[in-house]
């Protein structure tokens, strides 16, 4: 608490500027004798650029919260990293072969050095499931011999936790000399192509948050478009690679997200906004926070957006009532199901098997409740999708789950809802179909409700949240 509060005070005097309801804080980690920093801006009246400063420096993560429910969602998302930790001090070494290599360019705002070797890249912490992409260049002159050349060498050194075992793996580059009017006719890896073109979107959301730091709005606003537009048309490059498309379908919601902000939000808020992106996606990590989006459906009522985990956000308590993506005989397994069962304990397997053995299995498109138990919301309201073209007609029986689930939570007089992207997982519904059905269902049961308020779609990644916004504003 005393390394919080002064790191908190060094920020404010530093220009944080934080006023009352509105703080700057960090977080500080120790796992195994390295240091985390991290860091989390509430509010608006604190300086961006000196809290992503401290979290780059203590290869951790700098997050903005608007208000206090986002805070409660990414303070818990940055303990389960800290607790989550499972490599540190992990270093790359790019190690040219002499006289092969003019220059080496790391990309992105990793930390990186040159020393007589070559360049050694910071890559920092890394976390339980988590990704992280490194581009790097090599200038390499025309070479006299024709065939394969080994011109460097990749050398990842890291200390695994918590054995604290140290590793360190070589990985050879190797390029395949061929005559010039071969190599004209070379084709680049889409792989490179597309991580380039996103550093370059990172440039450019960093240049955003300095334009509305500056007031700006008009060239924020310009910028972020055109870098949508940008991203957009690099979408043939990924071709049939589902994970390349991925990728950039995610950077195209999230430049979307920033350009709205600009145009609905504050300055300050859309700044902070933007450099919480260009700190994360900068350092090639794949975001792993949960950010809640409003989406408005009149007075006293709201449908949220949060990209996490739904067992993780339930034991923050903020939800009266979690939705399981449920199977008739209410029993656990993979996805959804499984991570709830086991947040909330044995006693949730046994009230399900006593529920179906009183009233049987609950019917596709119907929904059940059960007590949360050890969960953290108080009721469990078990929807049960259809399996994608098996359980027909599909989209009724879906949209029935997305209303049921609704119904039942407000019967329970819950005031707050957590609904996860029922059917999309396993049973196979694509979720471009799916979002739809469930915006359309849960907006008009919502309508109805006499308790419930406040309904929450948790979905697991960028593009399931791409699409539900989307539908949204479809919709």
């Amino acid at each position: 608490v005393e390394q919080l509060a002064a790191l908190a005070a060094t920020a404010q005097q530093a220009g944080a500027g934080a006023g009352a309801g509105e703080q700057a804080g960090t977080s500080q980690g120790t796992r195994g004798g390295a240091t985390t920093t991290s860091t989390l801006g509430l509010g608006q009246r604190y300086d961006e650029v000196i809290l992503a400063a401290l979290a780059r420096g203590g290869s951790g993560e700098h997050r903005y919260a608007p208000d206090v429910d986002a805070a409660v969602a990414e303070f818990a998302g940055l303990v389960e990293d800290l607790l989550g930790k499972s490599v540190t001090g992990a270093l790359l070494r790019v190690l040219p072969q002499q006289g092969l290599v003019d220059a080496i360019r790391a990309h992105g705002a990793l930390p990186n050095w040159a020393d007589a070797g070559g360049v050694t890249i910071n890559l920092g912490d890394l976390y339980g499931g988590e990704e992280r992409s490194v581009l790097v260049g090599l200038h390499v002159p025309a070479l006299a011999d024709l065939g394969t050349t080994t011109v460097a060498t990749l050398e990842l050194s890291y200390t695994s936790l918590p054995e604290l075992q140290v590793h360190t793996v070589d990985l050879p580059v190797s390029i395949n000399v061929v005559p010039g009017d071969e190599a004209r006719g070379r084709v680049p890896d889409a792989r490179v192509r597309i991580a380039r073109l996103l550093l370059d979107v990172d440039d450019v959301k960093r240049s955003a948050s300095e334009r509305l730091r500056a007031g700006d709005t008009d060239a924020a606003q310009s910028s972020l478009a055109d870098a949508v537009a940008r991203v957009r048309s690099g979408r043939d490059m990924a071709g049939d690679d589902e994970l390349l498309a991925g990728r950039i379908d995610a950077a195209v919601a999230d430049l979307e997200e920033l350009e709205r902000s600009t145009r609905e939000r504050s300055e300050e808020w859309s700044s902070k906004l933007a450099m919480e992106s260009y700190n994360q996606t900068s350092r090639g990590k794949q975001r792993r926070r949960a950010r809640l989006v409003d989406e408005g459906l009149g007075a006293g009522t709201t449908i949220r957006f949060v990209r996490g985990d739904i067992a993780g956000l339930a034991r923050t308590g903020r939800f009266d009532a979690v939705v399981n993506a449920a199977n008739p005989g209410l029993l656990g397994g993979a996805g959804v199901a499984g991570a709830l069962h086991a947040a909330a304990g044995p006693e949730l397997d046994r009230a399900c098997a006593a529920l179906v053995a009183a009233t049987g299995p609950v019917a596709t498109g119907d929904a059940a409740p059960t007590p949360g138990f050890a969960l953290g919301a108080a009721h469990i309201v078990h929807a049960v999708g259809p399996r994608y073209r098996i359980d027909v007609p599909s989209e009724q029986l879906l949209a029935s789950a997305h209303r049921r689930a609704v119904e039942v939570a407000d019967l329970l007089g819950c005031t707050s809802n957590a609904v996860p992207a029922i059917s999309t997982g396993v049973v196979g519904y694509p979720i471009e179909a799916a979002a739809p059905v469930a915006i359309r269902a849960v907006t008009a049961a919502l309508a109805r409700c006499q308790s419930l308020r406040d309904v929450t779609f948790v979905l697991p990644d960028d593009v399931a949240l791409h699409a539900y916004r989307s539908a949204s504003t479809a919709a």
